[in-house]
């Protein structure tokens, strides 16, 4: 209906915002190192980008929203790669909501990149992005 129309639209608006968050900390990671390091930052903040979105879409997904009876409510085991989508108009298990959730997940392993900017390597970083 409409409503999960105007929740689903919501949900993307909101991701778009917090995606924008990446952009704004790479300005500031940028900012804040020697110039010789601004291509490592910003094929860090890539990385970053992809790697999570891989690793929410097969694990992380499930973790938080999967069906936790097994572990008694506590982590979910249920919905790895996006397995089952019982009802289209829940706004969590939604592509929309997907993208939601995903978009703070990378946000919040890119902060952790402002943290170490030239600190670390590539390889380095992108195991941190798996985990």
């Amino acid at each position: 209906g409409i409503n999960a129309e105007y929740g689903h639209y919501q949900l993307v608006c909101c991701a778009s915002i917090v995606i924008l968050m990446q952009l704004g900390f790479t300005f500031l990671e940028v900012g804040s190192v020697r110039v010789q390091f601004t291509k490592s930052i910003l094929m860090k903040n890539m990385v970053d980008m992809i790697v999570s979105g891989l690793m929410y879409f097969a694990v992380g997904f499930a973790l938080a929203f999967g069906n936790g009876k097994k572990t008694g409510g506590f982590i979910g085991t249920t919905n790895f790669f996006l397995g089952s989508h019982k009802n289209p108009n829940d706004l969590h298990h939604s592509a929309a909501g997907w993208i939601y959730h995903w978009s703070y997940c990378a946000t919040a392993a890119t902060i952790v990149a402002g943290a170490i900017a030239e600190r670390t390597q590539l390889a380095a970083y992108g195991v941190y992005s798996c985990v």
